[in-house]
């Protein structure tokens, strides 16, 4: 029975059993209108992705899709416009939760100052410049990598309230050595050996391109 349903010309060919039977036919349509939403959900989901591209944009095509026409039975054409719809809810959901999700971390997430830190590894030593303290006594400073705040400052966090994902991450806090981190930061610069202060300076002894660090 089921190679003679295969055979072009056999009585049982779908095309002959339309023409004999307009209802099959009709009812057959019906049915396959029904699941046009499920072949259209790849290029649906594609077109709109192409959509947000191309506001910024891009100029990407759009995927054709199995639209109902006139043909199509009233509750095919709801099933249609109900699953996409549906679809576009579900999505403008998702999109809704990721940008809140999004706003919240920005608000409230991110590490702490110490915490971001330890992400970034060790200090590196990168020499030693002999000095003296406030009271005379001598000693070897050392001079190390660090993280320094270029943008938002922690004292400026701390008086706007500011989350720690606004200042904490990799725009704002950049991988400097001792004498450039103090050569920016007033506040770095103060805690320098006041015997090391007065060569510090971006013309003198030890400036922003300092590298032998003796």
């Amino acid at each position: 029975m089921m190679q003679d349903y295969r055979l072009a010309n056999s009585f049982n060919d779908p095309k002959f059993l339309a023409i004999r039977h307009p209802e099959v036919a009709e009812q057959g349509g019906a049915v396959m209108a029904m699941g046009v939403p499920f072949l259209n959900i790849p290029s649906e989901t594609y077109n709109i992705g192409a959509w947000g591209a191309n506001k910024f944009g891009a100029n990407l095509p759009y995927a054709p899709t199995l639209e109902p026409d006139e043909t199509t039975p009233a509750a095919a054409k709801f099933f249609y416009y109900g699953t996409n719809g549906a679809l576009l809810a579900e999505g403008g959901v998702s999109a809704y939760r990721g940008i809140s999700s999004g706003i919240s971390y920005i608000r409230s997430g991110g590490l702490s100052f110490e915490a971001y830190k330890a992400t970034q590894g060790p200090s590196e030593i990168l020499g030693h410049i002999p000095t003296v303290t406030r009271s005379g006594r001598p000693i070897n400073y050392v001079i190390q990598t660090e993280q320094s705040h270029m943008i938002i400052t922690r004292a400026r966090q701390a008086t706007g309230n500011l989350p720690n994902s606004l200042v904490n991450n990799r725009i704002n806090l950049w991988k400097l050595n001792t004498i450039q981190h103090a050569l920016i930061d007033p506040q770095r610069f103060k805690f320098l050996p006041v015997g090391l202060k007065p060569d510090v300076g971006f013309f003198k002894k030890y400036n922003w391109f300092t590298r032998d660090f003796k």
